[in-house]
């Protein structure tokens, strides 16, 4: 498990953020013995939102990807739509809070929606009625269907 956090003054998706990101997960990889096959990447709040960012920049690293509340803080400082059908073979799972107030849950909506619709992708949506930003990654992170989820899935 890496768990990074962006460097200060930055974000997941700024700078060369994902590019460090990569190199990080690539050094790892040589050093340790990881199934290269199943690397999975999920992120919360900016690293939710970070993490649209890292699987369209390497739509070959990740066997499968999670973003929770992960919308970003304004949708047009968000990937571009038309970049989400480099996604269309890497199993997805957006899931978002009704009750966020930080990050826009109907921005992750669409993104996982257009993934579907218009790609053809393997997307899975969650919307959970009843919790807000911080309590939407508790809820997720405690389901085991999350990590059952990922072991299902090889790159």
């Amino acid at each position: 498990v890496i768990s990074p956090q962006a460097l200060p003054g930055n974000t997941w998706w700024s700078g060369d953020m994902p590019v460090l990101l990569n190199a990080v997960i690539d050094e790892v990889a040589e050093t340790y013995q990881v199934d290269t096959d199943r690397i999975y990447l999920t992120g919360l709040s900016m690293g939710g939102y970070g993490t649209w960012y890292m699987a369209t920049g390497y739509p070959e690293k990740f066997a499968a990807v999670a973003s929770i509340s992960g919308s970003g803080y304004r949708t047009e400082t968000m990937p571009p739509l038309e970049t989400l059908c480099i996604l269309k073979d890497t199993p997805i799972w957006a899931i978002h809070g009704a009750q966020d107030l930080i990050s826009d849950p109907k921005a992750s909506e669409l993104y996982a929606g257009t993934l579907r619709d218009s790609c053809d992708g393997n997307v899975k949506w969650t919307l959970y009625p009843d919790t807000g930003h911080l309590q939407t990654f508790t809820r997720a992170y405690r389901d085991p269907e999350l990590y059952d989820w990922f072991l299902s899935h090889t790159r």
